[in-house]
């Protein structure tokens, strides 16, 4: 069984975030809204994670760090911490070390849409292929998709 991170935006992009920021004042409503962009981008790792593995038909198996961290930052909130995008942000380094950590041991890294407003995902894409690591990229979050992705890595790792 091969291995496939799957990488992708966790906070909002900057142009989100300056619509948060230029619309709603109220601290407690933009942190509201912000946490829904990063539930989004959570629920689209997910979903590709899914349909990576349906895909993959037992050949692949899906690393998502979305759905490592998620649960992790939201128990870090319970528990008192200073989990704000603004703390997040300060403290990516934590965040990003650990997401390599994982993406070490994997065979392949996909892209989801969007990636490309991410630093995080932009590291994780230069750390795979500076690793060799195989490549690709979600189009749209599709069946169709992800069975595109499976069969291009079939080729490379027949």
């Amino acid at each position: 069984m091969k291995t496939i991170y799957v990488a992708g935006r966790f906070s909002p992009t900057k142009q989100e975030m300056d619509e948060i920021n230029s619309n709603y004042t109220d601290e407690e409503d933009r942190q509201w809204r912000i946490e829904r962009k990063i539930e989004r981008n959570i629920a689209n790792a997910v979903h590709a994670s899914a349909l990576l593995d349906i895909a993959g038909e037992g050949r692949y198996f899906a690393v998502c760090p979305h759905c490592h961290s998620a649960p992790i930052w939201r128990k870090m909130q319970e528990l008192g911490h200073e989990t704000t995008l603004d703390a997040h942000k300060a403290n990516g380094e934590f965040w990003y070390d650990g997401d390599l950590k994982m993406l070490e041991g994997c065979h392949a890294i996909v892209m989801l849409p969007g990636w490309e407003e991410s630093k995080g995902a932009e590291r994780e894409r230069r750390y795979a292929l500076a690793d060799f690591k195989e490549y690709g990229e979600f189009r749209e979050l599709t069946l169709a998709e992800a069975q595109r992705i499976v069969r291009d890595l079939d080729g490379v790792f027949k």
